[in-house]
């Protein structure tokens, strides 16, 4: 699928939620706010730079809200060293010479600098995630890319258990301003994430 089909795509969902949903439940109807979530060694500056074109289509009926995860990529040698990246090259923010980030760090390729289960970052992301939900809340909805795909399923529970007042606690801590009507989700994997 074409980036252009894609951007449609979303296009059309959101905006049928808009004409459907939004609308109708509001007497003066607000831009509706989406919290925008890049993938594994990508940003914040470099998603909004690749949404262009859904920020165009969406400029009159939706405020886009990037965030950035909290955690930094370092580059194993084996991919420092080479010419030649590896298959995420065309999204990888080490292009722009930008910092890479990732919403949790967790790799099962040996070739990878080890990460220890409680060091791996996904509490600063929820943290993260969470701080952007009392500055910017309400949001209506979230765009997850690849790793913030997954990000944005696991968000799904916290927002579902939120909405029937049984909120999840994670890390010794419950996340109950995390509240969202929709989500897309784009080019998602299954998390390792325990």
């Amino acid at each position: 699928m074409y980036v252009n089909e894609v951007v449609v795509c979303v296009f059309h969902v959101i905006y049928i939620y808009i004409v459907r949903v939004h609308h109708s439940m509001m007497s003066q109807p607000r831009k509706l706010k989406i919290l925008m979530l890049h993938g594994f060694r990508q940003n914040k500056p470099g998603f909004y730079d690749k949404t262009g074109g859904l920020r165009k289509f969406l400029k009159s009926k939706c405020e886009l809200i990037y965030c950035d995860a909290p955690n930094e990529v370092i580059k194993p040698d084996f991919l420092a060293a080479s010419s030649v990246d590896d298959a995420d090259s065309t999204t990888s923010a080490a292009q722009q010479g930008e910092v890479e980030k990732g919403w949790w760090l967790r790799c099962l390729d040996p070739r990878w600098p080890v990460v220890e289960e409680s060091q791996n970052g996904f509490d600063k992301s929820l943290k993260c995630i969470e701080s952007a939900f009392n500055e910017f809340g309400p949001i209506d909805g979230i765009l997850g890319f690849s790793q913030g795909a997954s990000l944005t399923s696991l968000l799904c529970a916290i927002s579902e258990a939120n909405a029937n007042n049984e909120p999840i606690e994670i890390f010794n801590r419950r996340y109950e301003t995390i509240r969202f009507n929709f989500c897309l989700i784009i080019a998602g994997h299954k998390s390792t994430q325990k």
